[in-house]
Parts: structure tokens; sequence; C-alpha cells
């Protein structure tokens, strides 16, 4: 039954890839992340990919870190044609690269050369890019870097936004691999254009909070680039608000940035260096998503209204 496959990845975002190489191929284990503490109660919770792996009777492995031998030593027993890695979250060190009998295969979720890095789908849509796609790539030492198999590309909508996107890359990065795999040996990968390379580290929450000093297309773009995680967030009487829907209006603002007042149809508008962000529904620190003219209707400040700058 087609290759010995092991792979590698953890959250939902793995779960289309994983599944498919279960029909298609021999999945003889999986690695994931430890289990971490989530929710209110901080009670340690699997990743998406072990509580998959879990129900479908695979052998999960848990490693804290990929020096562990023991853990290189069941993969090895596993005689695996392929590790198959997407969104598993930590590096492969070189002595990884060479266990798998055909070589180690990476899902990313861009068209390599750009985006290289953890969080291609937020760039992506912080820059305003037109395309996106996945990539199928050899793993090889330097993080993202290794030569390409395959490609697929779409077109991004206007209001695309963090999760949307991550869907269609989910299931059409499950396809691609698939194509890869059933194409194996026919298909020679093409080495990245250096010239062409662009970065995608890992996001902090710094990197989401809104100046209301920027355009409000660029702020609308950052509003849904983390629109599932982290949320980008603005300061009002010392509380975060995170914004969870906006579209930006060209129309000119006579205020300044960061003023607000009621807008139509249960938003508010917020004034930016170049035109207003109408937001339609936020959420509160401490609180729950709610329309905007919701959280407008309890404000106890005086007029006029402002987000504060973040210091």
């Amino acid at each position: 039954m087609g290759f010995r496959v092991v792979f590698a990845g953890s959250p939902h975002f793995a779960i289309p890839a994983l599944a498919g190489l279960a029909g298609a191929q021999e999945l003889v284990g999986v690695l994931t992340q430890p289990d971490r503490p989530r929710g209110r109660g901080r009670i340690p919770q699997p990743t998406a990919v072990k509580a998959w792996a879990l129900e479908h009777g695979v052998e999960a492995f848990t490693p804290a870190s990929l020096t562990d031998r023991n853990v290189r030593e069941a993969i090895r027993a596993r005689q695996p044609d392929f590790l198959i890695v997407a969104a598993y979250g930590l590096l492969f060190p070189e002595n990884w690269l060479a266990l798998p009998a055909l070589g180690v295969l990476n899902l990313h979720a861009s068209l390599l050369p750009r985006w290289r890095g953890a969080s291609p789908i937020e760039y992506s849509l912080l820059a305003g890019d037109q395309w996106s796609g996945v990539s199928i790539q050899k793993l090889v030492k330097r993080l993202d870097a290794g030569p390409v198999y395959h490609q697929q590309q779409i077109s991004l909508s206007q209001g695309e936004t963090q999760s949307s996107l991550y869907d269609r890359l989910s299931k059409l990065g499950a396809e691609t691999l698939l194509d890869v795999l059933t194409t194996w040996g026919r298909v020679e990968p093409t080495p990245q254009d250096e010239r062409f390379t662009t970065l995608a580290p890992k996001i902090n929450l710094r990197q989401a909070a809104i100046s209301w000093n920027r355009p409000a297309r660029v702020i609308e773009r950052q509003v849904r680039a983390f629109e599932s995680h982290p949320g980008a967030w603005a300061l009002h009487d010392g509380r975060r608000i995170t914004i969870l829907e906006a579209q930006a209006l060209d129309q000119y603002a006579m205020q300044l940035p960061g003023i607000f007042e009621r807008g139509p149809e249960e938003t508010i508008q917020v004034a930016t260096s170049q035109g207003f962000l109408s937001v339609r529904r936020l959420r509160p620190e401490g609180s729950r998503d709610m329309a905007a003219t919701q959280w407008l209707n309890g404000l106890r400040s005086a007029r006029p209204f402002r987000f504060h700058p973040v210091s």
C-alpha cells in the first residue's frame, strides 16, 4: 500500500494532509508537539494532530526536542520512505534529514521563495498580496530553502482573512502533496531563486498593535491578517480592544487619528492618517465578541472618544 510515511505536524492546518496520506499511503507514525495548557482552566490539551492520531489508532510521538535520540531511533525503526512535515513547529536537525529512505518533504503555505518562515499566511495578507498558494519542497538545513517539487497558486479575494486563507491553503496543500507522491520519480525539484526571497518570521503580540497614524487600508489588512490570532488590537482607557471585523473607507478624515464616532449599521468609524476604519465587531479585554456599537453604548468616558497610542 503506497509509501511508508511518518507525518510531522501540529495544528488543524495539517489535518487534511494527514487524513489524505492515511487514505492513500501507509501511515506508520506521527510526530507532533507536546500537550500544552489551553483555555481558562489551563488544562494540558493535545495538538489537533495528536487528537487525530489517537482517534485513528496511530502512534504519536510528542518530543519536546528533536535531539531526543530515543525518538529518532523509534522513527528509524519504522523504516519510513518519507518523513512529511506540515506546520510541525520544530526545526529538524541535520541528522534527521537522511533518516527516511526517500527524503523529507515539507508542505509550506506560500509560493516559495516568497514568505519563508513560520507565518506566511499572515505576511501575505499584511502585504496585500494578490496571490498565494502552497509549495511542496525538499527539507534542507536552511529554513524553507530547499528545492520545490510542485506549487499550486490561488488568487486572494478582497476580504480574505487569516482563517479563510488558512482553510483554503490547508485543503490545497493536502491535494498538492498527494499529487507529488503520485508522480514521485517523474518530477525533479526546482531550486528556489534566492533573489525573490522574503521572510515571514513568527508573529508577536506587539506586531498586532494598531497604529492609527497609518492609512486605513493598511490597518484593514492588519485586522484581516490577525483575525483569528493574535488579533489586531488598540487601547482605550487602559484596556485592550481587539478589532475583529473592519473595512477601510476612503473618505477624508478631518479628526485626529484614533478619534472615533458612531457610524451606520452598528459600526464605529475611526479616523486614521488616510481615511476611516469602519469597525463592525470587536472584543474588549476580558469580555466576549460584540458589535462595535454595543461596546460604544457602554462607554463612560467623555467625548471625543479616542483610542490611545500604544507605548
